[in-house]
């Protein structure tokens, strides 16, 4: 087999084994619709749920239990490598074919260990992306506090039961980027919560014919729309100012705000007490019972193979537990999902989690093919190359593997200061 060969099999396996992320980024809400009234389950949200609770209900969690029985994959890779291991143990120099065919089994047994080390990284919440990634087989649940986006409606209380729909289904497409604009602002700044509250309930009722919640803005919030959206107030009143051409509203309301200072300090006075008052009359359901259809609706499938289920645990907060049955880690974005009650009560948009916990599905071989890895890189030490030729065949193979970005730091150190590769390559940090 020529080295270009080689190199091009070498490279796809690499590829093939360590591919960590979905092409699209994160779950879409592929399976199930969001029907006009979102709070009506279609027959296929019905049927996604119900998928999605018998996956749940199959899972078996392994915490922390470790294995060292390969896969039959894996095995194979090994007997490989052991194979070449053997045939060259006792060469200390080098030819090309040697070189080629000692890359030809390392690749794909780095590929693995990589691959490996990818699959037992714990599952990780970024909050200030409100991004999830899960692990491939595992489960992770966290604790969610979220904003209120039906103002008129109180908080469901503990136990009840959410479906995940898309938030592009219950914002304007125009006030979309300001909306997650807004949102990640609050994620980066907690002590903002209530304002951010205030601005979700003027997004989501802007086109509404009560514009009381649009009068609860003052100037803190137009602050926080113009530091978290370029030219923030102007997108989110020529939005309203549309929805009611005849009144003209939110610009008359800017322009009162600013007659006097006197004046100001009166406005904002009064918006907060009409915000806390509305706070205080949502929360007052908060201890309500759940609704009593008994169904699956606690579960959404979110894309094959990944699920989730979210229950209520106080008012505006929930528990969410995701499931990822594949076998590469996926990307959850929690601002683009809300949760939509089984009862009569707030649909809730996804702010900060906390407690988040996990477990994987399966005794997980994190101890299988690092050690392989790390036996066959101390081979390469007491090795060098003869001449040109094998330099380069060499070091075209690892400069493949560098290209196919190499996970695991360990790895990438140890394979840097093997003296048999010299100065051939850099892998990236």
């Amino acid at each position: 087999m020529t080295l270009k060969k080689v190199l091009l099999s070498t490279l796809a396996a690499i590829i093939l084994t360590s591919c960590v992320t979905p092409q699209n980024g994160h779950p879409k809400l592929t399976e199930g619709s969001v029907s006009q009234d979102v709070r009506v389950m279609s027959e296929a949200d019905k049927l996604s749920a119900a998928k999605a609770e018998g996956a749940f209900k199959h899972i078996n969690i392994k915490r922390g239990k470790v294995t060292t029985k390969p896969t039959a994959e894996q095995a194979k890779i090994i007997a490989n490598w052991q194979a070449i291991q053997k045939k060259y143990a006792k060469l200390k120099v080098l030819n090309t074919q040697q070189a080629i065919d000692i890359g030809g089994a390392l690749g794909p047994l780095l590929a693995a260990a990589d691959k490996e080390y990818v699959a037992n990284q714990p599952s990780q919440y970024n909050n200030s992306t409100g991004q999830l990634v899960i692990t491939p087989r595992s489960v992770v649940s966290l604790d969610v506090k979220g904003y209120c986006m039906d103002p008129k409606l109180t908080a469901a209380g503990r136990g009840e039961k959410f479906h995940l729909i898309s938030t592009d289904s219950l914002i304007s497409s125009d006030l979309l980027p300001l909306y997650r604009a807004v949102l990640a602002y609050g994620r980066l700044h907690p002590e903002t919560h209530d304002n951010i509250q205030a601005i979700v309930w003027a997004i989501r009722t802007s086109c509404d014919d009560d514009t009381k919640y649009i009068g609860m803005l003052n100037e803190r919030h137009f602050k926080i729309l113009n530091e978290s959206f370029p030219d923030g107030v102007n997108v989110l009143m020529k939005h309203i100012n549309a929805c009611h051409p005849a009144t003209n509203i939110f610009q008359t309301f800017a322009n009162e705000f600013k007659k006097s200072l006197n004046a100001e300090a009166e406005k904002f006075a009064e918006s907060t007490a009409k915000f806390n008052d509305e706070m205080a009359r949502i929360k007052s359901g908060g201890n309500a019972a759940p609704s009593s259809v008994q169904d699956s609706s606690e579960y959404t499938t979110l894309s094959p193979d990944v699920y989730a289920r979210v229950v209520g645990t106080d008012q505006l907060q929930n528990k969410m537990e995701f499931l990822n049955n594949s076998n590469v880690p996926v990307t959850v974005s929690l601002p683009d999902l809300a949760a939509v009650p089984r009862g009569l009560h707030q649909i809730v948009e996804y702010g900060v989690g906390t407690n988040v916990a996990g477990g994987f599905l399966d005794e997980h071989g994190n101890e299988v093919m690092g050690g392989y890895a790390a036996q066959a890189i101390r081979f390469l030490f007491d090795k060098s190359l003869e001449g040109t030729s094998a330099s380069t065949g060499m070091g075209k193979f690892f400069s493949v593997i560098a290209g196919a970005g190499l996970k695991n730091p360990a790895l990438k150190y140890a394979l840097n200061v093997t003296p048999i590769l010299g100065n051939i390559i850099a892998l990236p940090d």
